[in-house]
């Protein structure tokens, strides 16, 4: 591996850029596209609809460049042999889009994990506070679980998430108390007679989220968001919309859209990159270009115990992506792509620092 000055940072999917600065020919920057499609051929290979004309127009994907045959021989090899979603949840969601492979891509981000990742150790639940220890449905650190609700609806509970669902005639409410889920409406399902059902809400750090017949996530963000001390939220819209409430403001986000909301108040809706945002349904982590703090707090909530980063490589970036089930696998990526390398105390109190 080539040795990078500590101001550099990675620029490749699964591979350190040289000292001497990035070659144009497999570098993967920014803008560039190549990580986003082969995140999409990625899930679908792993779906459990992989068809032989699927096979065809990767390898003509593929040869068509030869950046994207180098990016992609270089994501396996790090990703090594990803978990497959179940093969009845993946057909399901397939069989919604048409049957050419580039539309059946372009559902990937609602392909799901069923099974969930074994309990670690007990410390895994006495870092959750109090108030979500009697939630109706939770997962540990490192778990994810799918759940059906009354009405039809989908629910994709993240790592360490609480929530609490009261259903009755007149509302049908998710209480989240901390963590993240993904959610589909019955009527995004076309369940028959959801059109008829109240309105279904999500509530968390005092705000509200209702939902427009769609699929969206909210994420329980904090004291970092707006001010030390304070609590907030992230709503990322994938299709349909939502009314995000906070006190007596409102908005409307549409799909592609994204906003935070805290004690503060409403931010801004903004435009959301959904492959990243949605990557965490399928298993994986897809950075790109992000700063390595960020990367280590994302690995970090899905691995129990303390992963701390040392200030002196706080400013290095990261591009890739990793199977975030597995988060000692992603730091031992991690160490194998940047200049960094992974000091343990013990199990459960590990630090990224320099090499």
């Amino acid at each position: 591996m080539s040795e990078l000055p500590l101001q550099s940072s990675c620029c490749e999917v699964g591979a350190p850029a040289s000292a001497e600065g990035p070659d144009d020919s497999s570098v993967l920057t920014e803008a560039d596209p190549i990580l986003r499609e082969m995140v999409q051929w990625l899930v679908l290979r792993h779906s459990g609809e992989w068809t032989a004309a699927d096979e065809q127009a990767l390898m003509q994907w593929l040869n068509e460049s030869p950046q994207r045959l180098q990016a992609w021989e270089r994501m396996e090899q790090r990703l090594g042999g990803l978990r497959a979603a179940p093969s009845d949840v993946a057909r399901s969601v397939l069989n919604r889009s048409t049957n050419s492979a580039v539309s059946r891509r372009r559902v990937w981000g609602q392909l799901v994990w069923l099974s969930a990742v074994p309990l670690v150790s007990w410390l895994a639940w006495s870092e959750m506070p109090w108030r979500t220890w009697n939630a109706g449905y939770r997962t540990a650190t490192g778990e994810q679980r799918r759940v059906w609700l009354a009405d039809g609806s989908e629910v994709l509970l993240n790592t360490a998430t609480a929530l609490d669902v009261h259903f009755t005639e007149s509302q049908r409410l998710l209480q989240l108390h901390q963590g993240e889920l993904q959610v589909t409406t019955a009527s995004a399902l076309g369940v028959q007679g959801a059109a008829s059902l109240p309105p279904l809400v999500v509530q968390t750090s005092g705000g509200t989220v209702r939902a427009l017949g769609t699929r969206f996530s909210v994420r329980h963000e904090g004291s970092d968001l707006f001010r030390v001390g304070h609590e907030g939220a992230r709503v990322n819209v994938f299709e349909g919309g939502v009314a995000v409430s906070l006190g007596h403001d409102s908005t409307r986000v549409g799909a592609g859209q994204q906003i935070r909301f805290g004690t503060n108040g409403l931010g801004p809706v903004s435009e959301m990159d959904e492959v990243q945002e949605s990557a965490w349904a399928a298993g994986l982590l897809v950075a790109n270009r992000m700063p390595l703090e960020n990367f280590v707090a994302e690995v970090g909530r899905y691995r129990p115990g303390v992963l701390r980063l040392s200030p002196r490589v706080r400013h290095l970036e990261i591009s890739g992506v990793f199977p975030v089930l597995e988060p000692d696998r992603c730091l031992y990526l991690l160490t194998q792509t940047l200049p960094v390398r992974l000091q343990t105390v013990t199990p459960l109190w590990t630090t990224v620092v320099p090499v």
